[in-house]
C-alpha cells in the first residue's frame, strides 16, 4: 500500500518512546518493541495499520499494510510526519532539560 522511510534527527530508541505516546495520544495503539513494531491508528473514516522497521540508527521504515480508501498515502505521511515532529520537539525539549 503506503511504503516510507525517515530519517531520524535523534537517537532511535528515545525518540520512538516519545513517536509511541504520540500515537497513543491520538487514540492509536503500538505493540511490540524496536527493532520492529505494529501501530493501528483511528481515522474518521476507519483504522490506519501498518508496521515500523529500524532500519539502522538514523532510518526508520514505515509500511502501511490497511488503511481505508479515503485515505490517502499522502495524507498518511503527512500525519506520520506530524507525529514525528512532535516526537522530535519533545526529545529536544527533554535533552535541554537534562542538560
Amino acid at each position: 500500500m503506503c511504503n516510507y522511510n525517515f530519517k531520524l534527527p535523534v537517537e532511535p530508541v528515545t525518540l520512538f518512546q516519545m513517536f509511541r505516546q504520540q500515537i497513543v495520544d491520538h487514540g492509536g495503539m503500538v505493540s511490540g518493541e524496536l527493532p520492529s513494531v505494529s501501530v493501528s491508528v483511528p481515522t474518521q473514516v476507519g483504522r490506519v495499520e501498518g508496521k515500523c522497521q529500524l532500519l539502522d540508527d538514523a532510518m526508520v521504515n514505515i509500511q502501511i499494510t490497511k488503511k481505508p480508501d479515503l485515505v490517502t498515502c499522502n495524507m498518511v505521511r503527512d500525519n506520520l510526519v506530524a507525529y514525528l515532529t512532535e516526537a522530535v520537539k519533545a526529545y529536544s525539549a527533554q535533552t535541554t532539560t537534562a542538560a
